[in-house]
């Protein structure tokens, strides 16, 4: 005992960015494609490098 672990708890689940790109293409009827990902990547960085956020 002493590892600070809760009984139960799990780290949460990760997905590549393909594979939710894809549910989100076949949920929504929409088709992000390679392109999308680089206008998030670039609005994930001003995000992260905005103080005020």
């Amino acid at each position: 005992m002493g590892d600070n672990s809760t009984v139960g708890e799990q780290e949460p689940q990760k997905d590549t960015f393909a594979n939710i790109v894809t549910r989100l293409n076949e949920t929504y009827g929409i088709n992000l494609t390679e392109e999308d990902k680089i206008d998030i990547q670039t609005i994930r960085t001003k995000v992260e490098d905005n103080e005020e956020l």
